[in-house]
């Protein structure tokens, strides 16, 4: 390799002094002193217009030799574009200042030296050359054909990096260099150049943008240059890549040649590539998902038909990238009415309408999106049954992703729904996502449920048997891995995890369901004690477990609900008026009979488990439940007003004590456990005795 590659080569291999001289040549410039008056500049400019002849050359000698040189040079060209991107964040008055203090530390002052302005001058040139040369290749069609092209640069990670130099160059260039980069170049010539670099620069103009280092005026004009760029080049260029990877056809001659496999695969990359260019967009412009079809429906263009196609898409990366679109447009709904608020308290006069209902206007198009968003989205619950079936949790992951963002930001509608006796679709989707296996997609499901959940509908008694399966411990977490090789249900986190997920998102969930109906939920959870205990299986551990992390973790409402059934009435009606102020109308007869179901069923829970003490003490994870159980009850056992309560209370609470002290010394894989628990059965047991 020549110079410039052989240095990149090893700055790859983690050479220190490679990786040195990079770092600052792409941070100043070092002046080259001659006698005779003839000095010249070295900088991040010099050094990629040296490797990207040396790249050129290198490509042709492959070609000779007959092999391809992209195999060998890709990550060291992508490692010259990072660091090129990196230089050209400076603004070209910023390269002039550096260029001057060089001369200026080397004593030579600008103003009496001849030749001295000739070398900042050339530097400006030197930038201009190799920006030419990038865009040159970003924008040449013979790099874009994947079936004939087997130059460095016809990767599409290099291509992309490629873009991005040049979107940081417009950038730090300033607001008129940007207008002019997009009006004279780009949006004219969009259809004629190659779609792959036209969004690639665009959603790296956007990226940039976000900057805090940007100059003055940027943020404006990126505001201006929204809807050209959005609905006029990127919106269309979405469209149309969607649509030939349905059909699994090219329009375009130059990858006409492609395998049907090859095609679908550069569509979804450019879809998912244009889908990042609309999310840095509305990112950068804090765009609202309203402004977005308003502004592509003035180009005859309906974003919203175009995300729900995207969802059709069988790529994750498609489908991931509709993601963060959605996240991120529905995401500023506060900030928008903030924004909207202000703009109308600034100019009151311009108005038409008085600012209430303009707002109001504002909010019923936002609803009217979130309608169409949530029938799309509910239409993706059989794929998303499919997808399960096969295993695909990376499609499944963002499917999720994209139905809990639309339930969070139109929650108003969906509980209207529910409380009317109505279900969407895209409830089922959550639903079936909430009994995933796997955390990383169950786990975003179940943080939205806690805001949907509604009294009177029958949400929260379909929720709760999804939540009570998902509170078992997964078996590959508590079985060793010399049984279980290979569990076909893995969760994705390991143990410290699940447990940290069980008391925050899953115990969140619970309470929710629990203050939907109390009656259902306790019912639901005491059956499954009785049922292991009474048939002392202890096999079935994890389901006991389970049920009784389910009764804890409602521990707080449920026991002061169960104690008011030996309060006086004075308490009872002070109860019911604290009731009905935070959940509606509540009659003290309705509180003292919920209070003697409470009692009741936590009797038979209490029974059912001095009954069976060697069922409860089979594992300590089991072991640990029943001791926060006996510990987070205790104040009922006293005032229960069934028989025989408070002596149970105090039997399993020295019987636990005695078991999670004995129970599992000559156990190694019981330690085992105990060493992964937060807290171990004999804290619960030490506490459960206070």
């Amino acid at each position: 390799m020549e110079q410039a590659l052989d240095i990149l080569d090893r700055a790859l291999r983690g050479d220190s002094g490679a990786l040195s001289f990079l770092e600052r040549t792409a941070s100043i410039y070092v002046l080259n002193y001659n006698a005779e008056g003839k000095h010249t500049t070295y900088g991040c400019w010099d050094f990629m217009n040296q490797a990207l002849n040396e790249i050129e050359r290198f490509e042709n000698d492959a070609a000779r030799a007959g092999y391809i040189a992209s195999t060998h040079i890709e990550p060291h060209v992508q490692l010259l574009c990072t660091m090129c991107q990196r230089a050209a964040r400076r603004g070209p008055e910023t390269d002039r200042r550096l260029i001057g203090t060089c001369l200026l530390n080397a004593g030579i002052d600008l103003s009496r030296i001849v030749g001295a302005q000739e070398l900042v001058d050339f530097n400006c040139q030197m930038r201009e050359r190799v920006m030419g040369r990038l865009a040159t290749s970003a924008f040449d069609f013979s790099y874009h054909n994947l079936c004939t092209s087997h130059s460095v640069f016809s990767h599409p990670l290099t291509m992309e990096k490629l873009c991005g130099v040049l979107a940081a160059n417009v950038i730090a260039s300033g607001p008129s260099s940007l207008r002019m980069f997009a009006i004279e170049w780009i949006i004219p010539s969009a259809t004629s150049m190659p779609p792959f670099s036209v969004v690639a620069i665009i959603l790296h103009i956007g990226n940039e943008g976000l900057s805090n280092t940007v100059p003055v005026g940027t943020g404006k004009m990126l505001s201006n240059l929204s809807k050209p760029f959005v609905a006029q080049v990127v919106g269309p260029i979405l469209a149309d890549a969607l649509r030939e990877s349905d059909n699994s056809e090219m329009g375009n001659g130059v990858i006409g040649q492609m395998s049907s496999s090859d095609r679908n695969n550069f569509n979804h990359k450019l879809s998912a590539l244009a889908l990042r260019s609309l999310e840095r967009w509305c990112t950068a412009v804090d765009m609202r998902v309203n402004e977005l079809q308003e502004m592509c429906a003035e180009s005859k263009f309906n974003i919203i038909e175009v995300i729900s196609d995207a969802l059709y898409s069988n790529a994750e990366v498609v489908v991931d990238a509709v993601a963060d679109l959605i996240e991120t447009v529905l995401g500023k709904k506060m900030q928008s009415v903030i924004a909207l608020e202000k703009s109308f308290q600034a100019a009151p006069l311009q108005l038409s309408t008085n600012p209430e209902q303009a707002m109001n206007d504002e909010i019923l198009a936002r609803d009217e999106i979130l309608t169409e968003l949530i029938s799309a989205i509910g239409l993706q619950r059989f794929r998303f049954v499919g997808r399960q079936t096969i295993g695909d949790i990376a499609v499944c992951r963002c499917l999720t992703r994209i139905a809990s963002s639309v339930a969070l930001s139109s929650r108003h509608l969906i509980r209207g729904k529910l409380q009317q006796g109505k279900s969407d679709g895209i409830i089922d989707l959550l639903l079936h996502a909430a009994s995933h296996f796997s955390v990383h997609i169950n786990g975003l499901a179940l943080e939205v449920f806690p805001l949907l959940l509604v009294q009177g509908s029958d949400l929260a008694d379909r929720l709760l048997p999804t939540l009570q399966q998902r509170t078992s411990w997964p078996v590959h977490l508590i079985i060793d891995t010399t049984v279980l090789n290979d569990s076909k249900e893995d969760c994705g986190v390991d143990f410290d995890e699940f447990e940290s997920f069980r008391e925050s998102t899953l115990g969140d969930a619970l309470v929710c369901c629990y203050t939907c109906n109390r009656q259902k939920y306790l019912m639901s959870c005491v059956a499954v004690v009785d049922q292991i205990c009474a048939s002392h299986a202890k096999g079935s551990w994890r389901q006991l477990e389970a049920a009784l992390f389910c009764i804890n973790a409602v521990s707080l409402e449920a026991c002061k609900r169960a104690a008011l059934v030996s309060a006086s009435p004075a308490a009872q009606i002070a109860a019911a008026k604290a009731s009905n102020i935070k959940r509606g109308n509540v009659e003290s007869s309705d509180l003292a009979q919920d209070a003697k179901q409470h009692d009741e069923l936590l009797s038979r829970c209490i029974n059912s488990l001095a009954k069976s003490p060697d069922v409860a003490s089979c594992n300590p994870l089991v072991l640990a439940q029943m001791c926060r159980f006996i510990g987070r009850f205790s104040n009922w056992f006293a005032k229960s007003s069934s028989p025989g309560v408070l002596d149970l209370g105090a039997k399993l609470a020295l019987d636990t004590f005695q078991a999670a002290t004995t129970a599992f010394r000559d156990d190694e894989f019981a330690q085992q456990i105990i060493d992964m628990m937060s807290i171990s059965p004999f804290t619960e047991a030490a506490e459960a005795l206070r």
